[in-house]
C-alpha cells in the first residue's frame, strides 16, 4: 500500500505536471475564456461534495466559534492585494 504522505507528494507532482499541460492545450485549441468556464462546474462539484460530506464542527457547548483573530489577520493581510499594490 501507499502511505499517506507518498499519495499526496504523487498528487502533487502529477498536478503539477499536467495542470499546466493541459490548460496550455485548452487555451491553443478553444481559447483562454475556456479556462474560466471549466471552474464553474468544478466549484459546483466541489461545493455538493463539501455539503453532502462534510461535518460541521461545533464546540462542545453547542455553539459555533469564530476566530475574530484568525479574520482580522486574513483581512487585514489581503488588503494590500485588494489595493493593488
Amino acid at each position: 500500500m501507499i502511505g499517506q504522505l507518498e499519495r499526496g507528494r504523487g498528487v502533487g507532482a502529477l498536478a503539477g505536471a499536467l495542470g499546466p499541460l493541459v490548460g496550455g492545450w485548452l487555451v491553443d485549441v478553444v481559447g483562454w475564456r475556456t479556462i474560466f468556464l471549466i471552474n464553474v462546474p468544478v466549484a459546483a462539484a466541489a461545493a455538493y461534495l463539501a455539503f453532502a460530506y462534510v461535518t460541521e464542527s461545533t464546540d462542545s457547548r453547542g455553539f459555533r466559534i469564530v476566530g475574530l483573530g484568525g479574520c482580522s489577520a486574513r483581512d487585514c493581510g489581503s488588503w494590500p492585494s485588494q489595493l493593488g499594490r
